[in-house]
């Protein structure tokens, strides 16, 4: 199957059964993946070497 289980559950209206099937374990990866690329999105911009870098004026 291309997409998670309980993806499928939740587009099917299931949503009991994709709650039962949420492994709570990677719920808890997702936010160290979301501020880490928050965090090289800042590096990969200057990293504040400059005063206002996204001001064009």
């Amino acid at each position: 199957m291309w997409m998670q289980k309980n993806d499928y559950f939740v587009f099917k209206g299931e949503i009991e059964k994709a709650i039962d099937y949420t492994d709570y374990q990677w719920i808890m990866f997702y936010p160290c993946v979301y501020f880490f690329s928050i965090w090289d999105t800042y590096k990969d911009a200057g990293g504040g070497k400059e005063p206002y870098p996204s001001n064009p004026l």
